[in-house]
């Protein structure tokens, strides 16, 4: 069963804090940051060993905004202008599969479609196909060509994001973008790197996952996370 970010941190918390002391610092944002860190090493290993991509590791956000900029070099101005937004961070090394749907808030069309930066260059001399909208990603940004600019301030975005938790509409009651059948491993992965750093003595166990996980930890957690699970 899906959970948001809040149960996931609730979870988690109820599990390590019998470990805490009253030197332990750990706020939600290190939970959190934890939660995000162990989530990308996973979908790396899924996309890594060849499987689809579950739409559950997808986000949605539709609060980017459209920027334009004059082009200026030297103080003198072009005449030109930039049309772009900034993206949220997506997960890396995972091609485009990082993007499936940049576009308008209306989300009516599929979407503007992405090219490489060769294509973006010469794009407007093609015959047929100049006048699609466009996009290419540069350093953390979208760059757009043949923009139905009149009225349009913001875009939606579908995405595999590296923060889906930070997204600027993302709240903690949203379902936390994960498959289902990896939100235990993500949990056991996240308490076992909490236990290490609060240097719990380790009870070594055989948590029968699978040979990369060995999450050498208390059985009392290793129950209580089989409790959350349910």
């Amino acid at each position: 069963m899906r959970k948001t970010v809040e149960q996931i941190i609730y979870d988690i918390v109820e599990i390590t804090k019998p470990y805490y002391t009253d030197d332990t610092n750990f706020d939600e944002e290190f939970i959190i940051e934890q939660i995000n860190d162990v989530r990308n090493e996973l979908l790396k290993q899924a996309y890594v060993s060849g499987r689809m991509l579950d739409d559950q590791w997808y986000s949605k956000t539709c609060c980017i905004e459209l920027k334009c900029d004059n082009i200026v070099c030297d103080s003198l101005d072009s005449g030109d202008v930039d049309w772009y937004s900034e993206l949220p961070n997506v997960v890396g090394g995972i091609g485009n599969r990082d993007i499936i749907y940049l576009g308008d808030t209306n989300m009516n069309t599929s979407g503007y479609d992405r090219v490489n930066i060769k294509s973006f260059q010469t794009y407007n001399k093609r015959k047929w196909t100049g006048y699609k909208c466009i996009y290419v990603v540069i350093g953390g940004k979208a760059y757009f060509k043949n923009l139905p600019t009149t009225g349009l301030k913001y875009l939606c975005l579908i995405g595999i994001t590296s923060g889906p938790t930070s997204l600027c509409d993302s709240t903690r009651t949203d379902k936390y973008p994960i498959p289902d059948v990896l939100l235990y491993k993500l949990k056991i992965m996240v308490v076992k790197q909490i236990l290490v750093t609060l240097q719990v003595p380790e009870d070594i166990i055989n948590d029968a996952i699978d040979n990369t996980m060995n999450a050498q930890i208390p059985k009392n957690v290793q129950q209580g996370l089989q409790e959350a699970q349910k």
